[in-house]
C-alpha cells in the first residue's frame, strides 16, 4: 500500500511550572513530528485527509501550543491565581515532564487525523540541551489517565484535551456536582463549543475546495492564513 510520510519541525517556547523540581521558567524545544497516510483505493483521499491533519497539528502547535504555560492539575490554584489574568494558553498535564508532554501531544495529534492519517512519531530537544526525546506509537494504546483520574470527581469535559477533537489543551473541574451543572449550563455553551473547532473546520473546507483544483499535492496554508486574519484570534479559556 502506497504511504507518503511528512515531517514538520517547530520552535516552540513554553512557560514551565513545576513543583516538584521548584522551577518555574522559559523553555525552548525543537518539535517535530512525522505523519503518513494511506487508503485502500484512493490515494487522492489519503492525501486530502493527510493535508488536514497535517495543517490542523500545525495550527495548534503555531496558534496554541506555543507560549503556552505548562503545568501538572495540582498546580491549578496557583496557577489560576497568578495567571488568569494573562493571554497565554494553558496546557494541563498529570505530571510535568518531557514524557508525558510527547505522549500527550502525540495522541491529541492523533486525534485531529481520520482514520487514514496518523501520527507515529513526536519529537522535542531542549534547545539549552541538545537532549531529545522522541515518543514512537502505532498502536494508539496510550498511558495517559482517564479524565476521572486526571482531574478528579466532577470534570468539565467528559474526556481529557488530547482525546477531544478540537483546539483546546487543558482540563479542570468544579469543586462539586452544583458547581459543575453551573459550569455546563452557562459556560460550556453551543458557542463555546463551535469556537473550539471553528478553525478546525475551516481547514476541512478550505483543503476540500482547493483538492477541487489541485489533487494530491500539499496545500499550502498561506492564502487560508490571509482569510481568515482579519477573524479575532481567539482561544478557549477556563472561566
Amino acid at each position: 500500500m502506497k504511504m507518503i510520510r511528512l515531517k514538520q519541525e517547530k520552535l516552540v517556547d513554553l512557560t514551565i511550572i513545576n513543583s516538584d523540581s521548584k522551577f518555574v521558567g522559559s523553555k525552548q524545544y525543537k518539535l517535530s513530528y512525522s505523519i503518513y497516510s494511506s487508503h485502500p483505493t484512493d490515494p487522492v483521499v489519503a492525501a486530502k485527509e493527510q493535508n488536514k491533519a497535517f495543517q490542523k497539528i500545525n495550527y495548534l502547535i503555531d496558534d496554541v501550543i506555543a507560549g503556552s504555560i505548562v503545568y501538572d492539575f495540582k498546580n491549578k490554584t496557583l496557577v489560576d491565581k497568578f495567571f488568569a489574568d494573562y493571554e497565554n494558553n494553558f496546557l494541563t498535564l498529570e505530571a510535568v515532564s518531557e514524557i508525558q508532554l510527547l505522549e500527550a501531544l502525540h495522541c491529541k495529534f492523533n486525534t485531529l487525523c481520520s482514520e487514514y492519517t496518523h501520527v507515529d512519531s513526536v519529537e522535542i530537544i531542549d534547545t539549552f540541551t541538545d537532549l531529545s526525546y522522541v515518543y514512537l506509537q502505532d498502536d494508539e494504546e496510550y498511558a495517559l489517565p482517564t479524565i476521572n483520574e486526571f482531574v478528579g470527581e466532577y470534570p468539565f469535559f467528559d474526556k481529557p484535551w488530547w482525546n477531544r477533537y478540537d483546539t483546546t489543551t487543558f482540563d479542570n473541574c468544579a469543586d462539586n456536582e452544583e458547581a459543575l451543572n453551573d459550569w455546563l449550563e452557562n459556560f460550556k455553551t453551543e458557542e463555546f463549543d463551535r469556537m473550539t473547532v471553528i478553525m478546525l473546520q475551516d481547514i476541512d473546507d478550505y483543503i476540500d475546495e482547493t483538492f477541487k483544483e489541485s489533487k494530491g499535492e500539499l496545500v499550502n496554508l498561506e492564502e487560508f492564513k490571509e482569510r481568515i486574519k482579519e477573524k479575532e484570534k481567539w482561544k478557549p479559556r477556563l472561566v
